[in-house]
């Protein structure tokens, strides 16, 4: 009756599919979601790889530049990205300028 561990919420145990299901665009299950974002995940860890095992400090710098791009397009697409700290689209489009910028220096 007095159990001291009864409002002691459990934490939820970490699985790769609950991870993989989480992603946006597989959440919904809907295959045409699916078939749209598989590549584009595929692709990007695909570059991750090559940017941790292909060269230096400057392909680290592309990952990152990359990884920007997209967050500022989903950001872009979906009017603000509260997780990343985008509030609107103006800072969004800010950052895939910036980006770009970046990306051809």
């Amino acid at each position: 009756m007095n159990d001291p561990n009864r409002f002691r919420r459990r934490r939820p145990r970490f699985s790769f599919t609950s991870f993989i299901l989480d992603l946006p665009g597989l959440r919904s299950n809907a295959l045409w979601k699916k078939v749209l974002v598989a590549p584009l995940y595929l692709l990007v860890a695909l570059l991750v790889l090559l940017g941790l095992f292909g060269g230096g400090i400057g392909s680290i710098v592309d990952l990152l530049v990359i990884f920007v791009i997209i967050i500022a397009i989903v950001a872009l697409v979906n009017g603000s990205l509260p997780r990343f700290k985008i509030p609107n689209r103006k800072v969004a489009a800010v950052l895939l300028v910036a980006a770009l910028v970046l990306s051809f220096l």
